[in-house]
């Protein structure tokens, strides 16, 4: 069940404290308990990595396409890129395989273009700065790594529909154009 914790808190100088809820790992029927959690924390296999990636570059990709596309509802789009984002950032931080796995076996730069995209998007609406600050924790967490700098070296063929200047060059590229726009304006 629920144990406590006793001492005293930060900053009260040594005196009586109230006692801190702590749940134990293997009580799944205590307050506290997070099962979404401990469900992530189990993921292991390729194959269920490999799905979770594909879904998160599909729902992603599907923004900008539907955005560049001229043909009335040739698709529709999909309205949660914020909750999206907010899932992936779970997922890197819960899923201790997930992060490993995507920047060596998968193309990462799937997930790099809908970031810059979101940024280039929402660096203009005020009410869209939490989806920038998601992107830019998101892309934080991944440049720790050393794959992630290696996938930036993968040329950049798309064009997205911003207002940033068509050029040739890698993903790399792409993300200093995108931080550039960002702090310019």
């Amino acid at each position: 069940g629920i144990g406590t914790r006793e001492g005293p808190m930060p900053g009260s100088g040594g005196t009586e404290s109230p006692a801190v809820p702590t749940v134990n790992p293997n009580d799944t029927h205590s307050r506290g308990f997070n099962v979404f959690r401990r469900i992530l924390s189990k993921i292991e296999d390729p194959a269920q990595l490999h799905f979770m990636f594909r879904g998160f570059a599909r729902l992603f990709n599907n923004i900008p396409q539907n955005d560049a596309s001229y043909a009335p509802f040739s698709s529709s789009r999909v309205l949660v890129e914020q909750e999206l984002l907010v899932l992936l950032w779970k997922c890197l931080e819960e899923v201790p395989r997930f992060m490993p796995y995507i920047l060596r076996h998968c193309d990462v730069t799937e997930l790099l273009v809908p970031l810059c995209y979101f940024m280039l998007g929402g660096r203009k609406d005020p009410s869209r700065v939490g989806l920038m600050y998601l992107c830019t924790f998101t892309l934080l967490k991944l440049s720790g790594e050393r794959n992630f700098g290696v996938a930036l070296n993968k040329p950049y063929t798309m064009q997205l529909p911003v207002d940033i200047p068509t050029f040739a060059g890698n993903h790399a590229d792409l993300l200093i154009v995108t931080l550039h726009k960002l702090v310019v304006n």
